[in-house]
């Protein structure tokens, strides 16, 4: 199981496909604000109910384009 967080809050809008031991998980960031720069994304994964689940964070870092 592979859960995504923004800044610590559940994101939805995720989908996982599964092969054989491998599993891929994607998650797409649409109407991103100015405001979002510097939020956490997080990514948890888990195989069972016996293991600590794997977690790594990055920064979303945002470059404006000036008009």
């Amino acid at each position: 199981m592979v859960r995504w967080l923004w800044s610590g809050h559940p994101i939805r809008e995720t989908s996982e496909v599964s092969s054989g031991s491998t599993v891929t998980s994607t998650v797409i960031l649409r109407d991103l604000q100015r405001e979002d720069n510097g939020a956490l994304l997080t990514c948890l994964a888990k195989n069972n109910n016996v293991s600590t689940p794997v977690k790594h964070s990055v920064a979303l870092l945002m470059n404006c384009k000036f008009t």
